[in-house]
């Protein structure tokens, strides 16, 4: 019998959790929640104004700028049954035209068997780091106006799949009164970068991320994890820190190339890539102060023929560090450094619109005007001439509020 290479792994892997998934009893023993008299919409929308001396900034000209529109629910059919939908309107304003799109950001139902699992389905937040999934597209939790450039969203710079298509297991473990054990384990949709968009008159999203929303079309199949430890009372009392991790298969293609001569799987194959991450994160919020960081190693592999991964690995790296004090419980000043290390013979970060390597420095003032307005004023300045970009400065004054 021949050994099962990684996309066998894959196929069988999805399978099974997919049997499992449905084979749940979801009823057995739980009423039904009465949604009868309709459900709830809570939401975003934010807008602010940007100045930059960046020529082509890829977020457009300076100026003031419509931020997002983000729609959410989440009803409780039953005390285990869940489920969350999160639409958002924007305005594409990353290499974009200014017009408004909608996107589905997150559409997953999920079943809590007991506080240590809960299983969900569906489109979600990759769980990996701390921002990604604490800060969704609703800009008024967010400490800042802008995330990290290198996990940004996937169609404004991300060099990560900041969302997943697939099964997503989630849960925490007392231990021993001290704190406790959290973790994530998932499987999805591997992504693809498509790097020629202008024949289908889109250019703006030339060397973005693909999650493959509409199915997987050619088995590359992402895993990933997230372990912390997460102490309770104490002298690091809140403090989070873990590792993560995730692997997936990633084509690049150009839909004007008629065959494909790296890819067995995807007509219009360039070049495929093995997307290997792992790294750590911590968050710590003692008293008025809030402190967060995370790591991202990278060891991707290129592929030399059809389902022959080479060798030689392209060794990467970003990650950063911010912080923050909270006074008289409305202003918070804070600071933010990210750093990036993008290998450019790593075809991976080569055809991505945010693979390039920069430095950035971020300094900023948030001002809560009530528990659901917040003002936000930030400047920074980072430098891209690594591989060829340029040195700029930037500010951004937002007014972001929740409902």
């Amino acid at each position: 019998m021949s050994s099962l290479n990684w996309k066998d792994w894959g196929r069988l892997s999805r399978h099974a959790a997919l049997g499992a998934f449905l084979g749940l009893n979801l009823s057995a023993g739980v009423a039904q929640a009465d949604i009868s008299s309709g459900l709830p919409i809570h939401g975003f929308l934010d807008t602010y104004y940007g100045y930059t001396n960046e020529v082509n900034d890829p977020r457009g000209d300076s100026g003031f700028h419509l931020g997002t529109l983000d729609l959410y629910l989440n009803p409780q059919l039953t005390d285990r049954i869940r489920s969350l939908a999160e639409m958002v309107v924007e305005f594409d304003d990353w290499y974009g035209n200014g017009q408004p799109s909608i996107d589905v950001e997150r559409l997953q139902i999920g079943y809590q068997f007991t506080d240590g699992l809960t299983l969900w389905m569906g489109r979600f937040h990759t769980p990996y780091g701390w921002w990604n999934t604490a800060y969704h597209h609703g800009a008024e939790i967010q400490p800042t106006v802008l995330r990290p450039q290198f996990i940004a969203f996937e169609d404004h710079g991300g060099i990560l799949p900041s969302h997943t298509d697939g099964l997503w297991a989630n849960g925490h473990q007392d231990a021993g009164g001290l704190g406790r054990i959290t973790y994530d384990l998932f499987i999805g949709n591997g992504s693809r970068n498509l790097i020629n968009d202008a024949i289908a008159g889109t250019p703006q999203y030339s060397g973005q991320l693909d999650m493959n929303n509409g199915g997987d079309d050619n088995w590359q199949t992402a895993v990933g994890f997230r372990a912390g430890y997460e102490f309770r009372g104490g002298t690091l009392d809140t403090l989070w820190v873990g590792i993560h991790g995730l692997r997936e298969e990633v084509v690049t293609y150009d839909p004007a190339v008629a065959t494909s001569p790296i890819s067995d799987s995807y007509n219009g194959g360039i070049a495929e890539s093995m997307l290997q991450m792992v790294g750590g994160f911590a968050h710590w919020t003692p008293g008025d102060w809030e402190w967060m960081a995370e790591y991202y190693g990278f060891n991707n592999h290129a592929y030399l023929h059809p389902g022959v991964e080479s060798s030689v690995g392209h060794t990467s790296s970003a990650w950063y560090a911010q912080g923050g004090y909270t006074l008289v419980g409305r202003f918070t000043p804070y600071a933010r450094y990210e750093k990036t290390s993008f290998n450019q013979q790593d075809d991976y970060f080569r055809y991505l619109q945010g693979g390039q390597s920069y430095s950035r420095s971020l300094i900023g003032l948030r001002y809560d005007l009530n528990p659901q307005t917040a003002l936000k004023l930030d400047g920074g300045h980072t430098n891209a001439t690594t591989n060829g970009g340029q040195s700029y400065n930037e500010a951004h004054f937002q007014l972001a509020v929740r409902f």
